[in-house]
């Protein structure tokens, strides 16, 4: 991306699919459509030159945060066995 070009909103919305598909693991095919969960007028602020900071939102079960320079980081909910994994080693 050239210097103060916007950025391309088709490249963010592969960014964020790839990488939430990527932490659970499954095809981007699977995922619920992206803007069922993020608001249209925060993926459009994302993508105005002027943008500096973060979003952060909810999509299918992990947190997402995308920033100024259009790093994507998913945060996964632990799965059910890893609970119980864990709930079972500290109560020994």
């Amino acid at each position: 991306m050239a210097p103060n070009s916007p950025p391309d909103p088709e490249r963010i919305t592969y960014a964020i699919v790839d990488a939430v598909a990527n932490a659970k693991d499954v095809d981007p095919l699977e995922l619920d459509p992206l803007y069922d969960a993020i608001d249209p007028d925060a993926f459009t602020a994302l993508c105005a030159p002027e943008f500096s900071g973060q979003i952060e939102f909810q999509y299918v079960d992990c947190r997402v945060v995308v920033d100024d320079a259009i790093d994507v980081t998913v945060d996964t909910p632990p799965h059910e066995g890893d609970l119980l994994e864990r709930a079972e080693s500290t109560s020994q």
